[in-house]
């Protein structure tokens, strides 16, 4: 029972919409998926309405489960096969992607903000362009397609798991930062 998750707020420039636009467009290729949304917000009565108006064959297969936290949330990131971050704005780190990645879920992503430092495509997901319900409905198909071999879905997974453990580790970072500004002290450059 293979699905996607998008884990966050329901607002337009999370790309929530732009989001289910795509799966419906990657729906008649992927029938045994569904989308799965976590979250709650200003758009979350257009999300509705929107999925209302789909063909049943569709609107059967996405699913609101409002907003979770706790072991819910963790439940349904574990559960999840895919993650979406269909974000239309600069964000710089979302918690969201680097939460599926840790938990071995690759992400289908848009080349928007720091998203594709995160999201490097056929390694730790899949990307599109911000706004491109087209290109957003490859990058799920070619998700899903990885998803289909469980090899290659398995060394996708280590590889999420591994990046966020080499790239995202919180001591590493603090070690890096500091390292930094005693470099620019030694060097005079901070006044």
């Amino acid at each position: 029972d293979p699905y996607m998750l998008y884990l966050g707020r329901l607002s337009r420039e999370k790309g929530v919409l732009t989001l289910v636009h795509a799966f419906e467009k990657a729906a008649p290729v992927i029938p045994d998926w569904r989308l799965v949304i976590a979250g709650d917000g200003p758009e979350c009565d257009a999300v509705k309405v929107k999925v209302s108006a789909m063909p049943n064959e569709i609107s059967s297969r996405i699913e609101l489960v409002g907003y979770k936290t706790g072991d819910a949330l963790r439940g349904l990131v574990n559960r999840a096969t895919l993650a979406a971050a269909p974000s239309e704005w600069l964000e710089n780190a979302p918690y969201a992607v680097l939460e599926a990645l840790a938990a071995g879920k690759p992400v289908i992503g848009t080349n928007m903000g720091g998203i594709p430092e995160l999201v490097r495509e056929g390694e730790t997901g899949f990307l599109a362009e911000a706004h491109d319900e087209a290109g957003l409905a490859d990058a799920i198909r070619r998700g899903a397609a990885v998803a289909a071999y469980p090899a290659a879905y398995a060394a996708m997974s280590a590889h999420c798991r591994s990046f966020v453990a080499e790239n995202c580790n919180q001591e590493k970072y603090i070690r890096n930062l500091v390292s930094l500004y005693q470099e620019l002290i030694d060097r005079k450059v901070v006044a």
